[in-house]
């Protein structure tokens, strides 16, 4: 089975295939072919008569490959998904849509009589299908129109279809007004061997108004007759709760069922009564209304591995079921108005019960008292995330039996320190946040060397910070408000993977470590990033939220946008001395904090390198700009004086400083004598500056870098102190 794909075979590579007149798999994905591969060339004839599964994505083919695969008669499997096809002069032009132009010829499709496989992805349908060549492909039975701008109905000839048993409508515009409801879809193709549907993410917007969505009710009544369907995902839709219930049982016992979508639909719907065989449940994201935890799911479904119900509106206590056996291998139900203990006489039961969970989640909730000691006893447990609660008291010791991957505690009451026999060889992320620790910085870490983002800020820990701090995956390290002192540790210069570093708010002193290397996770080796956006269990996750300050704002990220984000925040400690030029060769840093320290000496030069930077703060310092080449504010909104006129600042006239109102001075008319007044900062550490007011060492040395490097226009700065 010869696998040819990412390569840059062009049409030479058809002689070699010539040969293989046996072949009845082909991958010839992301090459460069231009034509058929049914063809003579130089006399020899190409025919790949028993090809039977056929890849041939992101080529740049033309109608003549279909006309070719029409005569293929074994042809089992089928996908051309990026391919440029071009449809003859007298069709329709169509949008492009996402760089790929597909004007299809579907009549030739009519030819592939015996195709079981077609996946059509990101093809440019643009329209409803009217196809009579799919009619006759009554062998399908996997069907993919992934993403390709399909809207309207389905033919009815597709009743005729009844091999399908997996039908992709995903990333469509599915529409009320082209498909009515999912009833319609329903009866349009009474297939009664239909085992998986995908329609999400069809609640686009795009020339669509609000009354048109493609809607889902959430009793799924429509599909009751299929009774072989298995798994259903119809994620970013709306639900809907219908007027009238049905009584009826489904002939179907779902196994997956994935709803992750929005709308108000009252309590759960009846049909989850009759379900027995489920193993994975997502219904995040829909208001039910106050209803408790449904405990009765997982007493009814004994093979169960995956609940998610966040942000569903659930509320009580929380009551997990006592009498049954499950499988449950990830339990979130986050974001929701739980209260209460989160029971400890279930700690006894719970391990014995569920053996398999790896993944516990009930932050956002309004959870209680302390954390159960019986947490630590479920030996293969992973990820605990009970972030942003009411939990208090200390760090149950137990937890020091677990070999964990993620320990999410921040926003709690947590008090005292971590245990010291909490050293978990593999853990990728650790968040404590926004507690009551105290006590030095946690050594229990120290032999963490897979630790990807440690998060123990706004604490009370004080002492120094250790020099074992170079592990060599750190990739996040946010140490900010607590109370560490002593100086900033060469070893953090170690950290090759560094992306984010917050130290502020500290009594840190000495110089800034000019060795301190800064990049982001878009950067690094392909190998790196791959492995921490595996999708495992056993690897980093970036559904966890990192906070960081840029422009003065906490902002929290999370997502595929971490590996993007980069910055410094040095502020507000006792740092002296240059700051280290190497800083200016970060030119993918997007923040960079030193204010509020004692900074000395020139502005480095090589911060014209900084191209990408969006927040830079070099406040409340002794710093000088000894250049500056260029400088435009106009039509802004600052207000105050000018600069004095000396040194480079004498050499800009009116037009640096026009269309900004308030705004006065030389070489603008004189202010008035009650006017705004500015002077420079008395201390270095002064934090009870007016806030209103524009800081001359601000208007100087943080946004006049930032003129020059980006000579763009911003908007008023205003000094705080922090």
């Amino acid at each position: 089975m010869p696998d040819l794909s990412v390569n840059f075979f062009n049409n030479t590579i058809l002689s070699f295939l010539a040969l293989l007149s046996n072949l009845n798999f082909l991958n010839i994905k992301s090459n460069r072919l231009e034509v058929a591969i049914h063809i003579k060339d130089d006399e020899i004839e190409i025919r790949l008569m028993k090809l039977k599964v056929f890849h041939s994505s992101h080529n740049l083919f033309n109608n003549s490959i279909l006309r070719s695969l029409g005569r293929l008669s074994n042809h089992k499997s089928l996908s051309f998904g990026g391919t440029k096809f071009y449809e003859p002069m007298n069709q329709k032009d169509l949008t492009v849509y996402w760089d790929y132009t597909f004007f299809f010829t579907y009549r030739v499709l009519g030819h592939l009589t015996s195709l079981k496989r077609l996946v059509l992805y990101k093809c440019e349908i643009n329209g409803s299908l009217t196809l009579q060549g799919f009619c006759g492909m009554t062998n399908l039975q996997e069907l993919d129109f992934t993403n390709s701008n399909l809207k309207g109905g389905l033919p009815n000839c597709f009743s005729n279809l009844t091999s399908l048993r997996k039908l992709d409508l995903s990333y469509n515009i599915l529409g009320l007004h082209s498909l009515k409801s999912l009833e319609t879809l329903a009866l349009s193709f009474n297939i009664s061997a239909l085992e998986r549907l995908h329609p999400s993410s069809n609640n686009f917007s795009r020339n669509i108004s609000a009354l048109e969505t493609f809607r889902i009710p959430i009793s799924l009544g429509p599909l009751f007759n299929l009774s072989k369907l298995k798994c259903i995902y119809a994620d970013n839709n709306i639900v809907h709760a219908e007027t009238q219930m049905h009584s009826l049982a489904p002939l179907f016992l779902l196994k997956e069922i994935s709803l992750s979508c929005s709308g108000d639909v009252g309590s759960f719907p009846r049909f989850f009564y009759h379900q027995h065989d489920l193993q994975y449940l997502d219904l995040s994201n829909i208001y039910f209304k106050g209803n408790q935890f449904p405990h009765w799911l997982l007493e009814n479904n004994s093979l169960l591995e995956k609940l998610v119900l966040t942000n569903s509106s659930l509320s009580g206590p929380l009551q997990l079921p006592f009498a049954s056996q499950t499988r449950l291998s990830h339990l979130e139900i986050s974001c929701n108005i739980f209260n209460g203990n989160i029971p400890i006489e279930i700690g006894a039961q719970l391990p014995a019960l569920s053996p398999f969970l790896l993944t516990l989640d009930v932050s956002n909730n309004q959870l209680s008292a302390r954390i159960p000691r019986w947490m630590g006893n479920m030996s293969i447990l992973k990820r605990i995330i009970v972030s942003n609660n009411h939990l208090e008291g200390t760090i149950p010791v137990e937890f020091c039996q677990l070999d964990l991957k993620l320990l999410d505690l921040s926003v709690n009451i947590i008090s005292e320190s971590i245990p010291s026999c909490f050293n978990p060889s593999r853990i990728r992320q650790v968040h404590l946040s926004k507690n009551r620790l105290r006590g030095t910085f946690p050594d229990a870490l120290r032999n963490s060397s897979t630790l990807v983002t440690l998060d123990i800020s706004d604490n009370f820990l004080s002492g120094s910070i250790p020099s074992w701090i170079g592990l060599s995956n750190l990739s996040y390290l946010l140490l900010t408000k607590n109370n560490f002192k002593g100086e900033t540790p060469m070893e953090l210069c170690k950290l090759s993977h560094l992306s984010l570093i917050n130290l502020s708010h500290n009594n840190l002193s000495g110089r800034i470590p000019p060795c301190l290397k800064i990049t982001t996770l878009q950067d690094v080796s392909e190998d790196y990033v791959g492995r921490l956006m595996a999708r495992s269990f056993s690897i980093f996750s970036f559904n966890e939220p990192i906070e960081f300050p840029i422009k003065n704002v906490f902002n929290s990220y999370k997502g595929r946008i971490i590996p993007y984000i980069s910055g410094i925040n040095l502020s507000c400690n006792k740092l002296v001395a240059n700051i280290p030029y190497e800083f200016g060769n970060f030119n993918k840093l997007l923040v960079l904090n030193l204010s509020h320290n004692s900074l000395r000496g020139p502005i480095p030069p090589t911060f014209v390198n900084l191209k990408q930077i969006e927040s830079l703060d070099l406040s409340y310092n002794n710093l000088r700009l000894n250049f500056l080449a260029h400088f435009i504010v106009s039509f802004n909104n600052l207000s105050g004086k000018t600069p004095p006129r000396i040194a480079q600042f004498g050499t800009f006239d009116e037009s640096s400083y026009k269309e900004n109102p308030f705004l006065c001075g030389e070489p603008l008319p004189k202010c008035a004598d009650n006017g705004p007044s500015l002077s420079m900062p008395n201390s270095s550490t002064n934090n009870d500056e007016d806030d209103d007011l524009i800081d001359m060492g601000v208007f100087h040395i943080s946004f006049i870098v930032s003129y020059m490097i980006l000579l763009m226009t911003v908007v008023v700065p205003y000094a705080t102190p922090y």
